[in-house]
């Protein structure tokens, strides 16, 4: 994807505006980094458009990269993908 840009914008708690989220924003970023795709929409459409093989693991059958799928997401965001943020007053 040379040349290409894919930006991910989210605000906190807006799953729910009635209960806000209760993780800080570092770590939700560390989770996009460190979690798998069942847990992230941002590895899980990251990892669809390398084309990494999404497959169905344990028992509640979770769609992930498996294991090695991971791993390569991961090395790639660390070699690619980099993250800011800025404070809105109003989000």
């Amino acid at each position: 994807m040379p040349g290409r840009t894919l930006g991910k914008t989210c605000a906190k708690g807006v799953n729910s505006p009635t209960r806000p989220s209760s993780q800080h924003l570092r770590r939700r970023i560390r989770y996009h980094y460190r979690g798998n795709a069942y847990g992230s929409t941002l590895r899980l459409s990251l990892g669809c458009l390398l084309g990494l093989e999404l497959r169905r693991v344990g028992s509640d059958m979770r769609l992930t990269f498996a294991q090695m799928g991971e791993a390569t997401l991961t090395e790639w965001m660390h070699e690619h993908a980099q993250v800011c943020w800025i404070k809105h007053p109003e989000p």
